[in-house]
């Protein structure tokens, strides 16, 4: 069982309960290694042996390979070496954004580091099709720091197993508003042929669940869902679209109650391209859940209901006037002396009333 996290998930505070760190606490004696994507995170690139292996820098701080093993993170949970893969991707500009590094640079960087005989879990890339396209030159190069590596002797006792933790969930806010007059901006923050991300400001104590985005000619959306959270920037939303997405960029915010606003355009899709909204969200429902306005399911029920009592009146008042329906009999005898009338009074049924 393998995992591919992000690398500000083994780390970075900006998760509260831990990001990857949490995942690893309550099984990570069931995940057999971690391919860790080192790339596509803005100013902290992994771009040097030094911030790639010793010391990351830019936003997502303490999530370099050594400090990721040696737990050197707010959670004080470190990930064994060998279950720690160094993930990086082939084609600069096409198959990720920040942290690019060439063949022979990440191998010589590997192989550097392997030289202390601590680490020995090898590499991943990201993508297949981009490797083979260059007739698989830059796996083959990385693979050759691994063939005269020191291989470290496994750890004769296993790190002891911290006890399972209870999340503690973030608190629900209830804003009025979203954003300053309106004026919610989205801006992109990185931008790549397959990996597009997003952030947002000026959105004031709204709980943005996704962004809705589709390019020029399309008719569906992408969701970007959140992918990270920086002290700085916030949310961080993160979707695939691949090439087929061209600007200019439609976009919608979904609210975490389900409610949408649209009407920003993003004119060219590339690292810093922002665009802002016209209209802001309504305020959210009142604490105490109310809602006078009725949907149409429940008008379509009193309209159901008030026909069937109209029909059970209907039905009543004929019942009603076929009881009371008279029915009268003139007799006038059988004969000559016979010189009276019998006038028969009834409903139609066994109750009848006969005068003379």
């Amino acid at each position: 069982i393998t995992h591919a996290p992000q690398a500000p998930y083994m780390g970075h505070s900006g998760y509260p309960n831990g990001g990857y760190l949490g995942v690893h606490q309550l099984c990570g004696g069931n995940i057999d290694f971690y391919n860790v994507q080192f790339y596509n995170q803005g100013s902290t690139t992994y771009g040097t042996y030094n911030s790639l292996i010793e010391t990351a820098v830019g936003w997502s701080t303490n999530t370099a390979v050594k400090q990721i093993i040696s737990g050197n993170n707010f959670k004080g949970i470190s990930i064994p070496a060998d279950k720690l893969v160094v993930g990086k991707f082939i084609r600069s500009g096409t198959d990720g954004s920040a942290g690019w590094m060439s063949g022979s640079t990440l191998k010589s960087v590997l192989k550097d580091f392997m030289a202390e005989g601590t680490w020995n879990a090898g590499f991943m890339t990201w993508q297949y099709i981009g490797d083979k396209q260059g007739s698989f030159e830059f796996s083959d190069t990385v693979i050759s720091a691994f063939s005269s590596s020191p291989v470290p002797a496994p750890s004769p006792v296993e790190s002891p197993v911290q006890a399972p933790f209870t999340p503690t969930p973030r608190p629900t806010q209830k804003p009025t508003l979203g954003g300053t007059g309106g004026a919610i901006t989205i801006t992109i923050y990185s931008d790549s042929t397959w990996w597009t991300s997003f952030y947002l400001t000026n959105y004031g104590s709204n709980q943005i669940s996704a962004i809705k985005v589709r390019g020029s000619g399309q008719s569906a959306y992408y969701t970007a869902s959140v992918s990270w959270s920086s002290g700085t920037l916030g949310n961080v939303y993160g979707c695939s679209p691949g090439p087929s997405m061209v600007a200019p960029l439609e976009v919608k915010l979904i609210r975490n109650d389900g409610k949408e606003i649209s009407g920003a355009t993003i004119q060219k899709r590339a690292a810093g391209e922002s665009a802002t909204f016209g209209s802001s969200f309504s305020a959210y429902d009142s604490d105490s859940g109310d809602n006078n306005t009725l949907g149409w399911p429940a008008y379509f029920a009193i309209i159901i209901c008030v026909c069937l009592l109209i029909g059970c009146v209907v039905a009543v008042i004929c019942y009603k006037q076929k009881k009371a329906k008279k029915e009268v009999t003139f007799s006038h005898g059988d004969g000559a002396k016979d010189k009276h009338a019998e006038i028969e009074i009834g409903d139609g049924d066994n109750n009848t009333n006969t005068q003379t």
